[in-house]
């Protein structure tokens, strides 16, 4: 235990920075002008740039440049540039580079993720007070950055411990501590003098949906409640636990604020939209974070893995059921998750072999629906053996421990790693692109020959060779995974073979699969706009978190079009019986279709013009003539010859 007064009388505290401390005091006074709050600001011109940069970025998408904090500051608000300049401080304090570097960016990457999210949910709950949300939210884990601070490496097997036990970080703290960073945090904001209801959210965030209920007599109810959701969104995108993460935020969206079950997946979508933007603003490292889809699909998994651990241990009771609560995260430990032999290797604590190959069966699965890309790499220790031989055993398994950490540093979230077997790393790659693969393992190869690995006082250089393989599943993928591990071993080999220490890349895609995956991003509507500069990466993103059309099969697509009748349809569908191919594939051996139309028929299947359109109206983007005028001629310079005239299928008004 820890007597937490050292944290108190620690020089090492956070402190409110002087031109936060002035905004703050702004605030409080109805008498305040908007001269007042620039004049604070400059106090800080550092803060002063930062505010002004952050005027002109694509998460507020002013059309026109500011060039002045005394024009950004009326037209962002007061509240809103007092918010940001507690922002910037905030991130200034999170800005490590020893060797806590990665827990305190992790500490701001969550705040930046609960902060966004509550502004989010404060747009339609609060319109006009939004950026309170996003303060509220941005303060939540304040106590979190004081410990890192004060306890430094003290703090971090507390940390470790709540990611490794899958327990919630408050009551590993109470448990080793004997205080948590909710206690600290809301005491350090009292003394900043911040708002009671900032407080009160904070203390709140972490506890059950019975104590929040109680609360909702409160006026700033709406606020503690979407605190509460923010934090389980810091869970599920920045946690080990994103399935109860997940489950807490159900409950809670459904309990509180309104949503549907079927509303979270796209909340959490557009959520990471503006986290990316926001995150670039703020100096959060987003690329940490893991597709959306992805992630609930991980997330559902997890759940059910949870049930199905419980229901081998025993029916529970009523009170089992609801996972989020905050009194039963401590059976996660226990009868909801399952043990971590189970799933992970025991000496390098990464998945096993087992848990690899029913997650490839699974994405193989997925991708046959979607058409979208699967991929292995192989990561293979060079001269392992005598390594072993030379060194010890002992040595050999810090190696792999080691090389399997460096893998983990930068593969993406969404991507799984395990250990395949003896000195063999496996990566399931999700959705990836030639390139992109390539560069997963160039990464890899990279970061394992930069560690510093010592036996004794001698560096041993530790290096691997990598072998990759892609593909896109047919309808029936009956024998493609062996087909991609041998694919991804031989590349392997190719690599060792040519001197180790490389990479080698195999494509399974047919010549056909190639040619249409090109064609089909050339033709979509997204690429168009942002290859004609009418919007920016940044902006097209947002609006394709929004793109919501109801998926329309290649025949009737064709059909509406008038590129099949129904009768070639039946024919194409009769062919298709007993094969793997797809239907468009038919259509084109059949001479039914051009492969350009095939191709301008998956991209309309992936972005429908007219919705994308509505999607940019709706963010204010573009106007409802402009957005018009732009699907238009779309359809009319990028369809091939024989569409022009007919409507493209739409499921948008």
């Amino acid at each position: 235990m820890i007597d937490p007064q050292r944290i108190w009388s620690s020089p090492q505290l956070p402190t409110l920075p002087d031109v936060a401390a002035k905004l703050l005091a702004l605030s409080k006074n109805p008498q305040t002008e908007t001269k007042d709050v620039v004049e604070a600001i400059m106090l800080d011109r550092a803060i002063a740039a930062k505010i002004l940069r952050s005027t002109n970025s694509s998460y507020f998408g002013l059309r026109s440049e500011i060039t002045s904090i005394e024009r950004a500051v009326p037209i962002l608000g007061t509240t809103v540039a007092s918010s940001l300049a507690l922002g910037f401080s905030l991130a200034d304090s999170s800005t490590n580079a020893g060797p806590l570097s990665d827990w305190f960016s992790s500490y701001w990457l969550r705040s930046v993720v609960q902060g966004v999210t509550a502004e989010l949910l404060g747009e339609n709950m609060d319109h006009g007070l939004e950026c309170d949300y996003f303060l509220a939210g941005l303060l939540t884990d304040l106590g979190h950055l004081a410990m890192l601070k004060v306890l430094g490496e003290e703090y971090v097997p507390v940390l470790q411990a709540a990611d490794d036990e899958h327990r919630e970080l408050c009551v590993v703290e109470q448990d080793r501590l004997g205080f948590d960073h909710v206690e600290i945090g809301t005491q350090l904001m009292r003394n900043w003098q911040l708002p009671e209801i900032l407080i009160s959210s904070a203390e709140l965030h972490h506890t059950s949906l019975e104590r929040i209920a109680e609360q909702k007599s409160e006026p700033h109810f709406d606020l503690i409640a979407a605190v509460a959701a923010a934090s389980a969104v810091g869970d599920y995108f920045c946690s080990q636990n994103n399935g109860l993460a997940l489950s807490r935020l159900q409950a809670l969206s459904t309990e509180f604020l309104a949503f549907h079950e079927s509303d979270v997946e796209e909340f959490l979508r557009n959520a990471q939209t503006r986290i990316d933007e926001a995150g670039e603003m703020l100096s959060a490292d987003t690329d940490e974070l893991g597709d959306p889809n992805d992630l609930h699909t991980e997330a559902k998994e997890q759940l059910a893995q949870f049930h199905l651990r419980e229901h081998a241990v025993g029916s529970p009771d009523a009170s089992h059921a609801s996972f989020p609560q905050h009194d039963q995260r401590t059976l996660e430990a226990s009868t909801l998750i399952p043990p971590s032999h189970a799933l992970h290797d025991p000496l390098t604590k990464i998945y096993n072999r087992t848990f690899f190959d029913e997650a490839l069966k699974n994405e193989l699965n997925r991708c046959s629906r979607d058409a979208k890309t699967v991929g292995i790499v192989f990561c293979d220790i060079d001269q392992f053996k005598r390594l072993n031989d030379t060194f010890g055993r002992q040595f050999g398994d810090h190696v792999l421990e080691r090389v399997a950490s460096a893998c983990g540093k930068v593969i993406r979230k969404t991507d799984v790693l395990a250990r395949y077997g003896g000195e063999e790393f496996v990566l399931l790659a999700i959705h990836p692109t030639e390139n992109g693969l390539d560069k997963i393992c160039e990464r890899i190869r990279a970061c394992v020959e930069s560690e510093e690995i010592f036996s004794e006082t001698i560096r041993v250089p530790v290096t691997v060779s990598l072998g990759a393989a892609f593909a896109i599943p047919s309808r029936d993928n009956e024998g493609l995974a062996e087909r991609l591990i041998t694919a991804a071993g031989e590349a392997t080999l190719d690599s060792k073979r040519n001197g180790r220490n490389q990479v080698h890349v195999r494509s399974l895609l047919s010549d056909m699969q190639k040619r249409l995956r090109q064609m089909v991003n050339e033709r979509r509507f997204s690429r168009w706009l942002v290859d004609r500069e009418i919007l920016d990466i940044p902006a097209v993103s947002r609006a394709l978190s929004e793109h919501r059309a109801e998926h329309v099969r290649i025949g009737e697509s064709a059909c509406q079009l008038g590129l099949l009748t129904e009768e070639q349809v039946d024919e194409i569908v009769s062919r298709q019986t007993g094969s793997n191919d797809r239907f468009g594939e038919i259509a084109v051996q059949m001479k039914f279709l051009s492969e350009e139309n095939l191709a301008m028929l998956l991209a309309l299947q992936q972005e429908d013009p007219a919705v994308l359109a509505d999607a940019l109206v709706r963010l204010n983007l573009l106007d409802r003539n402009t957005a018009n005028n732009f699907a238009t001629e779309y359809r009319n310079l990028v369809m091939p010859i024989g569409m022009h005239g007919h409507t493209v299928p739409t499921q948008a008004s």
